[in-house]
């Protein structure tokens, strides 16, 4: 009986294997004509998956049938009941999607269009000149030869307005620096219209002097050890090179003499 029946199984599956694999290959070739439409309106097929079973001594293929969309498909097939949390976040990314290109189309339209409403070049104008008339004061400027030294206060006298065509048409030559000195008698008219009395004018006139002598004295003794320092470096130079060339050492150390 044993016999017989091991009889039976060794014959059965080769059988069994060929008929799945005549089916498989039917079902290969009739792939397009069995398919339909799912739930979501994507293309799916009724085939026939082969699965292997392990634990058996001679495997033999079960047949499966499951639904899944082609390869070729935008989606896949919603797996559950219909599908409809899958298709409910596949819309959802889609909008996002839509969304995402939509802003960003509208945000370099808005560029385009800034860039073609600002003007290619920027120009600047002047309607109207204004003049400020400033006090004269007394200052304390050491830079004069000789004199009181004269400088422009904070208080303001008179404003003058004119417009830009009226200034270029009766503006005069440009001074020149000589011009633009002014020799001391000009500068002490010039304090005692101010309200400045001689006492004041001398005053200062000390101060400044005194000021200027400092400067030169500084200045003659700045000069003085420019000449000392390069006189003691030439020094120091003429005294190594005159031990180097008596070649006058002891025990390792070069001496001056």
């Amino acid at each position: 009986m044993k016999q017989n029946v091991e009889a039976r199984s060794g014959v059965a599956q080769p059988q069994v294997f060929k008929f799945w694999k005549s089916l498989r290959s039917s079902l290969r070739l009739t792939k397009t004509e069995n398919a339909h439409t799912s739930a979501n309106g994507l293309p799916v097929d009724d085939t026939l998956h082969m699965y292997e079973e392990p634990s058996t001594k001679g495997a033999y293929l079960i047949p499966s049938k499951t639904k899944y969309a082609p390869s070729n498909a935008i989606n896949p097939a919603p797996s559950g009941a219909y599908g409809h949390e899958n298709l409910e976040t596949a819309d959802a990314k889609d909008s996002s999607a839509c969304d995402t290109s939509t802003a960003t189309n509208l945000k370099s339209s808005f560029r385009l269009n800034n860039l073609a409403k600002a003007p290619s070049s920027k120009e600047v104008g002047w309607s109207d000149v204004v003049f400020h008339s400033h006090e004269i004061v007394l200052g304390d400027n050491p830079a004069v030869s000789c004199g009181p030294p004269v400088a422009v206060g904070s208080t303001e006298v008179s404003t003058d307005t004119l417009s830009i065509e009226e200034y270029e048409n009766h503006r005069g030559p440009r001074r020149i620096k000589e011009s633009l000195l002014l020799p001391p008698s000009l500068r002490e008219d010039l304090l005692r219209e101010e309200g400045y009395c001689r006492s004041e004018i001398r005053d200062v006139e000390a101060d400044v002097n005194k000021i200027k002598k400092f400067r030169k004295k500084n200045a003659r003794e700045n000069i003085l050890k420019r000449v000392q320092h390069s006189a003691s470096r030439n020094q120091r130079q003429l005294r190594v090179k005159a031990a180097v060339d008596n070649h006058v050492h002891h025990d390792g150390w070069l001496i001056f003499v």
